[in-house]
């Protein structure tokens, strides 16, 4: 499942005004979905379904993978 954050896009955009921006925009298109507080994913395209949503996201089979990602990121 592809996540991110606001650091992320922020890192590509070069500022945060510009990048809270672009991720408002984004959500009124339903390009993306937001799953909590700075964390977001991408929808497909096709349905405009989130590619990863709060129920998925938090099943007991991806807890701890979303975890050691969330470690990995904070190392």
């Amino acid at each position: 499942m592809k996540l991110f954050r606001l650091k992320d896009v922020v890192q590509i955009v070069g500022n945060e005004k510009s990048a809270k921006d672009l991720l408002q925009n984004y959500k009124k298109q339903q390009l993306i979905y937001r799953i909590r507080r700075d964390l977001y994913t991408i929808t497909d395209l096709a349905t405009k379904q989130a590619i990863a949503t709060k129920r998925k996201l938090f099943a007991p089979e991806n807890i701890l993978s979303y975890l050691e990602q969330d470690q990995n990121e904070i190392a």
